[in-house]
């Protein structure tokens, strides 16, 4: 029997760094490689709302009128619109102005260059609120694959699609031949197939206030995870810190007393809508929002409490 080799490459995109496994008895594992980055570039060329010729830039620019989109798109939307049903707004996907206007109005290096570090620091809780309008879906058209923004809102579908990324490049590595795989994007992760002897796939959680340190580290069997973290994402704007993480409620960095949330679930998709609406419902419903999706996972308070939801695979190497 052919021994199957692990390779890997990192490389930057979607905002942040990508990081591909594929285990293959295949001598074509460099070119698996080749087509999930082409791949990754293919679905950022569509969804990154920095790039200004992507569909999801057209379609924030021409907010009141149809777009015609990929049937990637389409669906990704459709998800989005869905999941923020499901968690009682926590999630939406059509905050863009309000993340604008909170200083994320570039690519994140972009913002870094500004001089601002907030990696590592424990963020004071703010008081202050604003009053937002209740939240309009877009108008999706599935015949003629068409969505429309609403007017005065944006599509920011940064984070849920740097997971809907993970879950299709993953199944297309399958597809194409690969005995296993392992594709991160910026934390939001999905394992298919077998995993390296002797201990499958193990992935570390770090922890919010130490990248270097890890609070625990899990084993994962064809399923997903994904952090949301307010510590991670963070500069100053108007004399205040601010981070990412938006709460559709107030339109502004949610005030909320964690600092991360990490979920395990079955797709990366839902892993990344499960974390954040669990980031916003704080310490006192983190783990209810997470066992209500009968997903698994840990909350990370202000303090550094570890709190836990779920059956979580902890694993001693």
């Amino acid at each position: 029997m052919q021994t199957a080799q692990l390779v890997e490459r990192a490389f930057h995109a979607m905002g942040s760094e990508a990081h591909l496994l594929v285990l293959s008895t295949q001598e074509t594992a460099d070119d698996l490689l080749d087509l999930a980055r082409e791949e990754i570039s293919r679905l950022e060329q569509r969804w990154s709302r920095f790039l200004p010729l992507s569909e999801v830039s057209r379609a924030n620019a021409s907010s009141g009128r149809p777009v015609a989109v990929s049937p990637e798109t389409f669906e990704l939307v459709s998800v989005a619109l869905v999941a923020r049903n499901l968690t009682a707004g926590r999630f939406d996907p059509l905050v863009l102005p309000a993340v604008e206007q909170a200083g994320y109005d570039r690519d994140f290096d972009q913002i870094q260059m500004r001089g601002v570090d907030g990696l590592g620091a424990r963020p004071r809780r703010s008081a202050r609120t604003v009053t937002v309008d209740p939240p309009f879906d877009c108008a999706l058209d599935a015949r003629e694959r068409t969505i429309t923004v609403p007017i005065g809102r944006g599509l920011d579908l940064g984070g849920i699609g740097k997971g809907r990324a993970a879950d299709l490049v993953s199944s297309s590595l399958i597809e194409a031949g690969a005995d296993g795989v392992c594709v991160n994007l910026g934390g939001d992760l999905r394992v298919r197939g077998r995993g390296p002897e002797p201990d499958g796939w193990v992935i570390g959680v770090e922890d919010p206030f130490d990248p270097d340190t890890d609070l625990t580290v899990l084993r994962l069997d064809g399923a997903a995870s994904a952090t949301s973290s307010r510590v991670k994402r963070c500069w100053h704007a108007n004399g205040e810190q601010q981070h990412h993480l938006i709460d559709p409620r107030t339109g502004r960095p949610a005030d909320t007393d964690l600092a991360a949330v990490t979920v395990i679930a079955s797709s990366a998709t839902w892993a990344e809508v499960i974390a954040k609406a669990a980031l916003l419902a704080g310490s006192t419903g983190a783990t209810v929002v997470i066992d209500e999706f009968g997903a698994a996972g840990l909350a990370v308070d202000l303090d550094g409490k570890v709190m836990r939801a779920g059956t979580i695979w902890e694993y001693e190497l």
